[in-house]
């Protein structure tokens, strides 16, 4: 018999450690630790969180930002370290964005119960955008 060794680094996530924020189509937004980290989301010295704000590009209406706003959707602590809110048509939105701006699905594919995007490490730009971070669709 032939084998193959199978090595553990076959199957590691690609997106552990990395800053990520997941939505579900319940409504759920929720951003993991590493992004709590990355974005600075939560201020330790006075015990609470930021507000952020989902953005899009105006030509690509399919590709998305996040920034700390203070207009924008209140945070709260959520399971291992993350921080969440709750807006069942935002989530809903991106979902359906993301879904459709693939132009041919598999035969009886069916749209994703959830996506989750990896957050840039770096802001899309110096000026007018650089508190802005794009929410990444795949790895690159």
């Amino acid at each position: 018999m032939e084998v193959e060794k199978l090595c553990k680094e076959d199957f590691t996530d690609a997106m552990r450690g990395e800053p990520t924020v997941r939505f579900t189509i319940k409504g759920v937004v929720f951003f993991n630790k590493a992004a709590v980290k990355h974005l600075g989301l939560y201020d330790k010295k006075k015990d609470v969180y930021a507000t952020v704000n989902i953005c899009r590009d105006t030509k690509c209406k399919s590709d998305f930002g996040i920034f700390k706003d203070v207009e924008g959707w209140p945070l709260r602590k959520a399971p291992a370290g993350g921080v969440i809110f709750n807006n069942v048509g935002l989530a809903r939105f991106i979902i359906d964005a993301t879904w459709d701006r693939c132009q041919s699905h598999a035969v009886g594919g069916q749209k994703p119960s959830s996506v989750v995007f990896r957050i840039a490490r770096l802001p899309l730009d110096d000026e007018k955008n650089k508190d802005v971070f794009a929410l990444l669709r795949k790895k690159d």
